[in-house]
């Protein structure tokens, strides 16, 4: 792993450095595996947020979160690149069955609650890590009713992960949790958000999915709110 030497380097000579050092690497999804136990994200598509808010998480939890190497940004003709340096965690993604469910809803529980200790910030903004705007759609009244049932209620704003599937979690051969990665979608949001976001994707959406038995296991209390989420997705699937 590079000592924090590099860091003396200019932006644009680091920048070059990662983007050669990863053509070496083995490619593994959205991030490059190279030399030095390290991953490598770099893409026009990436943001620094993800890298501050990696960096936020690890400083303000004990959750097993990768150490950022470097983050860095530079123009590239004319658009800005962000080369991201994450150190590599030990484990793999879970194949989850019956017998591990328990014990991997037991332990993001407690993850997930020093996650949502952490005060938000003082204007109770709904906002990105670095603040911003949301896009909202509006919706029709079909879906209405249970959207205002569902967020009448007083919610608090956590620090969410936001993108909490299996293929964010790491585990051992005795099924303890290793890592969470990916905190490209961290941000200030209401407190069933992580509930509502990690059961988004279709392959954990159904009540038979063993992801969506774990995450209902650890937030059992926001059953409406995923339920108006999921009308609001439905509706931006139809008519957008």
């Amino acid at each position: 792993m590079p000592t924090r030497l590099h860091h003396l380097l200019s932006a644009q000579t680091r920048f070059d450095l990662w983007y050669h050092l990863r053509q070496r690497g083995d490619w593994r999804g959205k991030a490059q595996r190279v030399e030095g136990d390290m991953y490598i994200k770099l893409n026009f598509a990436m943001r620094p947020e993800e890298g501050k808010a990696t960096t936020f998480a690890r400083a303000h939890t004990n959750i097993p979160i990768p150490f950022v190497i470097d983050n860095v940004t530079v123009t590239v003709n004319g658009r800005r690149e962000t080369a991201l340096v994450l150190e590599r965690l030990p484990g793999r993604s879970p194949e989850i069955t019956s017998e591990i469910r328990k014990k991997i809803a037991d332990q993001l529980s407690s993850l997930l609650a020093q996650l949502r200790a952490i005060p938000p910030p003082e204007d109770g903004a709904v906002c990105g890590f670095v603040g911003g705007p949301l896009h909202c759609e509006q919706v029709t009244e079909l879906v209405w009713d249970t959207i205002k049932k569902a967020h009448s209620q007083s919610h608090r704003i956590c620090f969410s992960h936001g993108d909490l599937g299996a293929h964010n979690v790491l585990i051992d051969d005795e099924f303890n949790v290793t890592a969470i990665i990916d905190w490209e979608m961290a941000s200030w949001m209401p407190e069933y958000w992580e509930f509502t976001k990690s059961t988004f994707q279709p392959i954990y959406r159904g009540k038979k999915s063993m992801w969506f038995q774990i995450m209902s296991n650890v937030f059992p209390q926001y059953a409406l709110e995923r339920r108006a989420e999921l009308f609001v997705w439905r509706y931006r699937e139809h008519y957008s």
